[in-house]
């Protein structure tokens, strides 16, 4: 039996510093027991290497610095059967030799810790001969080498150095991930940048919002809203009341005032008559800073503006202080396991001053408290504060100072690290008024540590037992202690001066934020879609409505509030999540969306992808060559059109369905790309004016009007780069 001619196999371009494999094919005839390749320089075809192994294998080696890189040349191969006959030549294959590309990320940080949600990662391909790129493309991976997300690829035809840069956006807090960037060159070959380890930590705009997804099935979209939610503490009870038994004409609900003044510290204070004001309503508690007198009258009213905290009132030597409401705050904000708690304050009685807790678990809290008593080896009462969990958990201390009055104003501080508890009782004024009350207690001795976990995240606080100052918690345990007020940073949690009730700064937030993005991934991805980014002016900027026409029919999509800082640092992502399920056939846009109804019908679906032969000398069968990324469809669609109140009230319109019908004709023309998607799942980004319009067909029987339109595909839906470059999104993410 003869030898067959052998084929020989497409080179990729490497580097000939280093040995090479090139390969061959050879069927039926006789069997093949060596091989000889022959390479010659393709400019001249001056004969540069000749080799023949003995060898079962359809290959041969060719060793290291055989070649010369930044030359072409071409190969073929002849094989020899047991008898040492010898086969015709194979095709001729042509490579190139070229040095080994380089490429690397060039902005990594030299901590290899990022410090935002999103990051652009920016890389350099270079090659020493200037072979040109094919493409790049980037892969993010988890710490267990799960692919997350691979970029599109990004093409190049400059001449190396190239760079190229990748927003990676969605990274979680506290996660470590890896990423990896391979460049394909236009002779094939591969280059992988080093597999580069880093971690996000970053802070963030404490922005609380809640997101309220409503899938609206006969719609055809998804709606969305966001409300930011503000830290508002809630009194209990609620500020007493005055009225005035003044006989003057006004309204009974009202206080007549003989004088207005502001203090030296621009406090809003006011005088009234001796008897010309009484409570309403039943009296809260008041404690006296002196031992003389139970009751007292009015002639000095002291509040902060809103009247929430701090009632004073002054009888000559005496004062009085209202002490007995409670302050709430369980809106709009969360604090982690963590954290510092830090409250400036006064007049607190033995007893608990916070309680803090999950409101999914209000029976197990983290309470601070005020304790007095003698501790062992002193005579004299002490104080000190202590931090317990109602479980039994937690029993930390703070050291003991001496005893506290009822006007010493002292900051009361705890931080938790871990396992590791910090408490500290820090007097900034003994004061001058009666002591606190005192017990027997023995100073504590032993403390208890064990987990707390199941409390966090705390989002309910409860302030008590003291007139308030200032409150600050933070995540930001890094932070030294101070005496001083702190400022609003992005760790903040809640912090109030108790001029009103707000535990939040929706000022500083609107100074930090440029824009909110609403974002969307199918559920399991990591790869998130921008669909809208609002910028923010004032307040109402963090009011969102709007609807995401672009999502699949029995999909499950997360979606995404995304604080925007300034300079385009991406915050923390605020998600919720749906599935997704619609009732018909729709085309639509940003602005506009037309229901198909009723006999709808997808119409000669087809593939389209390029491709070739080539039908080499001395071969039986073509090549085929598929050298093109194209890969779309085609079809056409046939639906009816009931007008625009059809689905609320079910009941067809003439003059609607024409008025629907000639604006679905301007929306079929308006060159715009559409997203064209139906109830079973299909969806697609297409044209409708490439492939030949539309054509109109109406019933006057039955009124309905039907719409036949082609479409072209031209893009994925759940591509951010497709979106953008066919005009259904404004951002590229």
């Amino acid at each position: 039996m003869a030898l067959t001619t052998p084929v020989a196999q497409t080179k990729i371009a490497f580097d000939a510093t280093t040995a090479s494999i090139f390969t061959f094919t050879s069927s039926g005839g006789s069997q093949v027991v060596a091989n000889r390749i022959t390479i010659r320089r393709n400019s001249d075809n001056l004969l540069i290497y000749q080799n023949k192994v003995t060898s079962f294998l359809l290959q041969q080696e060719v060793p290291a610095d055989t070649l010369i890189n930044g030359v072409q040349y071409n190969f073929y191969f002849n094989t020899y059967d047991s008898e040492d006959n010898i086969s015709g030549s194979s095709n001729i294959v042509a490579f190139w030799c070229y040095t080994a590309p380089t490429l690397v990320i060039t902005n990594m940080p030299v901590t290899n810790i990022i410090e935002t949600a999103s990051y652009e990662f920016e890389s350099t391909y270079d090659q020493i001969e200037g072979e040109l790129i094919e493409y790049i493309q980037y892969r993010l991976y988890d710490s267990n080498n799960n692919l997350l997300i691979s970029s599109d690829k990004i093409f190049n035809t400059n001449t190396p150095p190239i760079a190229t840069s990748y927003i990676v956006t969605g990274l979680e807090n506290n996660t470590s991930y890896k990423i990896q960037v391979e460049g394909i060159s236009i002779n094939g070959t591969q280059t992988l940048s080093p597999l580069y380890v880093f971690s996000a930590q970053y802070y963030y705009p404490n922005l609380f919002s809640l997101i309220t997804l409503v899938n609206e099935c006969d719609e055809g979209y998804t709606q969305i809203q966001s409300n930011v939610v503000l830290a508002e503490g809630v009194p209990d009870p609620a500020p007493a009341m005055f009225e005035s038994h003044i006989l003057d004409g006004n309204e009974a609900s009202y206080i007549m005032w003989n004088e207005w003044y502001t203090n030296p510290d621009d406090i809003l204070s006011v005088w009234a008559e001796r008897y010309g004001l009484s409570l309403k309503g039943e009296n809260p508690l008041y404690y006296s800073t002196e031992s003389s007198g139970l009751g007292f009258v009015w002639n000095e009213w002291y509040t902060n503006p809103d009247n929430i905290l701090g009632y004073w009132a002054e009888n000559t030597s005496i004062l009085y202080q209202d002490i007995s409401r409670t302050l709430t705050y369980s809106d709009g904000f969360n604090i982690p396991s963590n954290f510092q708690y830090q409250v400036w304050m006064s007049s607190a009685m033995n007893g608990d001053i916070v309680d803090m807790y999950k409101a999914s678990n209000p029976t197990n809290k983290l309470t601070i408290s005020i304790r007095s008593g003698i501790p062992s080896g002193e005579t004299e009462i002490k104080s000190w504060i202590e931090a317990t969990t109602t479980n039994g958990n937690l029993f930390e201390y703070s050291a003991y100072v001496d005893r506290l009055r009822l006007d010493t104003t002292f900051i009361a501080w705890f931080k938790k690290v871990d396992d590791t508890y910090y408490l500290l009782l820090d007097i900034l004024d003994a004061g001058t008024g009666l002591y606190i009350e005192g017990g027997t207690d023995i100073y504590p001795t032993t403390a208890i540590r064990n987990d707390i976990s199941d409390i966090f995240p705390i989002d309910t606080v409860v302030l008590k037992n003291g007139l308030y100052y200032n409150l600050d918690i933070t995540s930001n345990t890094d932070r030294a202690y101070s005496q001083t007020f702190p400022d609003w940073d992005y760790y903040t949690r809640l912090n109030s001066d108790f001029y009103t009730t707000s535990g939040g700064n929706i000022d500083l937030i609107l100074s930090q934020l440029e824009s909110v993005r609403i974002k969307r991934r199918i559920d399991g991805d990591f790869n998130w879609i921008t669909l809208y980014e609002f910028p923010v002016v004032d307040e109402n900027s963090l009011q969102i409505t709007t609807q995401d026409r672009y999502g699949a029919s029995y999909e499950s999509y997360d979606y995404a509030i995304v604080p925007v800082l300034n300079g385009g640092i991406e915050g923390q992502y605020i998600i919720a999540s749906i599935d997704s399920q619609f009732s018909f056939c729709y085309l639509c846009d940003e602005e506009q969306i037309f229901v198909f109804i009723g006999d709808t019908i997808h119409g000669g679906i087809s593939g389209n992808t390029n491709s070739g032969m080539l039908t080499p000398i001395g071969r039986q069968y073509p090549i085929p060559i598929d050298n093109s990324e194209n890969n779309y469809e085609t079809g056409s669609f046939t639906g009816d059109i009931l007008g625009s109140s059809f689905l609320t009230n079910r009941t067809k319109n003439n003059k609607e369905i024409i008025q629907q019908v000639n604006q679905c004709k301007a929306f079929l023309n308006n060159k715009k790309s559409k997203i064209f998607k139906d109830y079973q799942g299909r969806i697609k980004v297409v044209s409708t004016t490439a492939s030949g319009g539309y054509q109109e067909s109406a019933n006057l029987q039955t009124g309905l009007a039907t719409i036949t339109f082609n479409w072209v595909e031209t893009g994925n839906y759940n591509n951010q780069t497709d979106l953008y470059d066919n005009g259904l999104v404004s951002t590229l993410g």
